[in-house]
């Protein structure tokens, strides 16, 4: 019996494909990433300064793990908690953030909850505020709540969430 070489090759025989495991930056030039328009200067890919910490504070588990795991893949230090509660416990107790990435619908202590709390304490007032929500989340008024830098939408594209997130961690660093 011969073989049909188009239906019976090695490189066909669905048990012997290999898939490699995607990697989390596998990106070329990206023009949302090297050309963004946010307003001011923001700096390179890889541009990272070493000690940077990040604190997500997101209920969703997978979007929290998810986030921590890209923060920490790009160099920065990456905590997460799951509502503002526990955000502000574990302010209260250790080293402070350079960054807060915050979502506004969670249970137990939402978003505004936490940032008023936040501008009421004299120690964490002054970290930034980069909220990550639903499109249908109702923001803050930037007068009431001044250490809010910025809002993106979920779902948030890769480039878009490290661009914000690198360019407010440098500016915390040159300001502090």
């Amino acid at each position: 019996m011969t073989l049909n070489p188009r239906k019976h090759s090695p490189h066909r025989h669905p048990l012997r494909w290999s898939f490699t495991p995607c990697r989390l930056r596998s990106f070329s030039r990206c023009p949302l990433r090297d050309g963004w328009p946010l307003t001011g200067w923001t700096p390179p890919r890889g541009m990272v300064l070493p000690g940077k910490r990040v604190l997500v504070v997101e209920d969703d588990a997978f979007a929290r793990g998810a986030m921590s795991a890209l923060l920490e893949a790009e160099g920065y230090q990456a905590t997460s908690a799951a509502n503002g509660r526990e955000a502000l416990g574990q302010l209260r107790g250790a080293l402070l953030p350079d960054l807060i990435l915050l979502d506004l619908i969670m249970p137990v202590m939402d978003g505004l909850e936490f940032c008023r709390r936040q501008s009421n304490d004299g120690r964490l007032a002054d970290i930034p505020v980069l909220i990550v929500s639903a499109r249908d989340a109702v923001l803050p008024d930037p007068s009431l709540v001044p250490q809010i830098v910025g809002h993106l939408v979920k779902p948030v594209l890769v480039d878009d969430l490290l661009a914000h997130v690198r360019r407010e961690t440098l500016r915390a660093r040159s300001s502090g």
